[in-house]
């Protein structure tokens, strides 16, 4: 159904709850009703009911209801519209904190906006007065899954990729970016896409592809960096015979190095990742996937108590092409950090070369 109102929509969101009496669904709903009515601005409140934790939170624009069991296993964020009571979205997290399943979006008379399913990376549009471009938004978007198809395969979009929406942007020309699913008041003219890589259906590790297309669904050249951990711009240049899929076995590879001279012990374990080897160029083809699996070698400190401190850590990489399985090279590698009274900062993985 497309249409909820408020009150309907409220009382569904009051009984987000499991094994809850009759009682106890009074005294949340009371506690919900209370809040949205009563809470002056950046007032937070908690209440502990059973297995369950239930925090508001009254911010400028909106208010803020989160509901958690004792374990953190099951989250719910509600927002609502600020001094009425009609729900804005009703988000699912995991334990993590990161939005799982299909977030609800809803206008301020109650019917539904939008839905974004984060399992699938779908967004559908219900309320097109609010998305004015969707059908544009839309379009491109089928153009930016056509990209992908064609310089790795229908079966990597399907079973290897994901589109974050919440790291895909719109933009009129050079005016500031925003995210895809706010309101534009302008045609937007160009279109930045975020795809997490997955090696299968059991692990992710962090990878995205992101690229930018103009608004007739052309390739953008980009050399700026992406802002998400080991991604870069642009796509790999792939043979056919290759393209569709990771061949990589993580047990596998893990063997393979282990032959090579990787050496586990109980405290200091490898870890895999997929890395995103950025060229740096102008260029459609701008870089490679490769597969690390990773140990730690050698931690140096130079610790100032009143100053900035560094640590630079060290590792041996055993790099692999996740396409084939194959093994490339082992090469030294790593990551700097620094921190000081009110700030701290860090590198990503880099060649060592000292």
């Amino acid at each position: 159904m497309r249409h909820f109102t408020a009150i309907l929509f409220l009382s569904f969101a009051s009984t987000l709850c499991f094994g809850q009496t009759k009682a106890e669904l009074k005294k949340i709903s009371k506690f919900k009703k209370s809040f949205l009515k009563n809470a002056k601005l950046n007032y937070r409140d908690t209440l502990i009911l059973g297995n369950l934790r239930i925090v508001g939170e009254r911010f400028y624009e909106f208010r803020d209801i989160k509901t958690f069991d004792k374990a953190n296993d099951y989250v719910v964020g509600e927002q609502f519209y600020d001094n009425i009571k009609q729900i804005k979205k009703i988000t699912k997290y995991d334990t993590v904190g990161r939005p799982i399943g299909i977030a609800k979006h809803y206008t301020k008379k109650g019917e539904l906006q939008y839905i974004q399913n984060y399992d699938k990376g779908e967004w559908v549009v219900y309320d097109k007065e609010s998305h004015p471009y969707y059908d544009l938004q839309t379009k491109i978007k089928a153009k930016a899954d056509s990209l992908i198809i064609k310089m790795y395969g229908d079966n990597f979009l399907h079973n290897h990729s994901l589109w974050i929406i919440d790291g895909s942007y719109i933009l009129k020309e050079n005016r500031q970016r925003i995210r895809w699913t706010e309101f534009l008041t302008e045609e937007p003219t160009k279109f930045s896409f975020c795809y997490k890589v997955n090696l299968d259906s059991q692990n992710s590790y962090n990878s995205y592809i992101y690229f930018d297309l103009d608004n007739n669904g052309n390739f953008l050249p980009n050399i700026q960096g992406g802002g998400f951990f080991f991604s870069g711009s642009g796509f790999e240049n792939l043979p056919d015979s290759i393209k569709g899929s990771f061949k990589l076995n993580y047990n596998e590879a893990l063997i393979e190095a282990k032959k090579l001279g990787l050496i586990e012990t109980d405290s200091t374990k490898a870890y895999g990742q997929i890395f995103w080897e950025d060229f740096r160029k102008s260029n459609i083809f701008n870089g490679q996937f490769r597969f690390y699996i990773t140990i730690e070698t050698k931690t140096i400190e130079n610790l100032n108590p009143n100053g900035r401190s560094y640590r630079t850590t060290k590792y041996d990489v055993y790099s692999f092409s996740p396409w084939t399985g194959k093994f490339i090279e082992t090469k030294k590698m790593k990551v700097k950090k620094w921190w000081e009274k009110e700030r701290s900062g860090f590198s990503l993985l880099e060649p060592d070369k000292e």
